[in-house]
């Protein structure tokens, strides 16, 4: 459902609920970059910046 790819992408319960379609839901979370990736890579670049 909408709402699972919402909470595998790290995103919000229901943020893309704004009135889409579930094609369109499903569209959007396709395209996103999944929040607790970025944030974990971001994390360990700054751990290797600090280390340097």
């Amino acid at each position: 459902t909408p709402l699972e790819c919402e909470r595998i992408n790290g995103f919000p319960d229901e943020w893309t609920n704004t009135g889409l379609t579930d094609s369109n839901r499903y569209f959007c979370m396709g395209n996103a970059l999944v929040v607790n990736v970025v944030k974990e890579l971001a994390d360990e670049i700054g751990h290797i910046i600090d280390c340097e």
